[in-house]
């Protein structure tokens, strides 16, 4: 009976022992719905030779972002170079940094562009996507040309490891052209920019955890036997 108690208690104390090392906390994106109305949250940030639109860009405007939603206030950005070279992109991100006290974290942005042209039938690159964790890709969408009248939209979204402490999370969009006063650009969006928390210490610290109280339990199991067995032969 006393055996039974202490591989009750055992398992008890291992199911407390993973949730407690399963916590992990992510502070939240400040402002990353936009729905302040503004980038309160965000820096922005402009590439060599890039711009994010000009000096009323990048703002925050009503747009259906998400096809299955209607009009939210969402990110503007009309990017591209300021002087044309035919070997590189160029535009802009926004970024914030924040801290995450996980392992695993998922990311994810809704992307949209739209374009709009009394003199150009479609536009060849209407901008490329990059989701960046501490400036490096972890998701990326091109939509590629657009037509004028067009609205296209898609999603960045990305599973990653990290280490406790601070990251910062960042969406960058870049064209192969002009975004110049007087030549009709495509409007970039993004909306809805979350962080969520999906796993803790490693795996194999669990794992560890796990085994070592199974040991213990099957060890005192065992001890308890031997005893009860010299007993009974005495």
């Amino acid at each position: 009976m006393n055996t039974n108690r202490y591989l009750a208690r055992t398992c008890l104390f291992g199911i407390l022992l993973m949730i407690l090392t399963s916590y992990a906390y992510a502070m939240p994106l400040t402002n990353g719905d936009f729905e302040i109305g503004d980038l309160t949250g965000w820096s922005v940030v402009t590439t060599t030779n890039g711009t994010v639109g000009g000096p009323v860009f990048p703002d925050v405007v009503p747009f259906p972002t998400s096809a299955t939603g209607s009009p939210t206030p969402a990110a503007r950005f009309r990017v591209g170079q300021k002087t044309f070279d035919p070997t590189s992109s160029a535009g802009g991100k926004i970024q914030q940094t924040t801290w995450i006290d996980a392992h695993g974290i998922r990311i994810s942005a809704d992307i949209a562009v739209e374009y709009t042209s009394p003199i150009h039938q479609r536009n060849l690159d209407a901008g490329s996507f990059d989701l960046l964790l501490d400036d490096s890709v972890v998701d990326t969408y091109a939509f590629g040309p657009i037509s004028s009248g067009s609205v296209l939209r898609s999603r960045l979204f990305a599973y990653s490891s990290v280490v406790p402490g601070f990251h910062t999370i960042g969406i960058q969009i870049t064209r192969s052209f002009l975004s110049t006063a007087g030549i009709p650009t495509p409007f970039q969006y993004i909306d809805n920019v979350s962080l969520a928390v999906t796993s803790t210490p490693e795996p194999a610290t669990i794992v560890f955890l796990g085994s070592g109280l199974i040991a213990l339990a099957a060890w005192r199991w065992h001890m308890a036997r031997d005893h009860s067995c010299s007993t009974d032969e005495r």
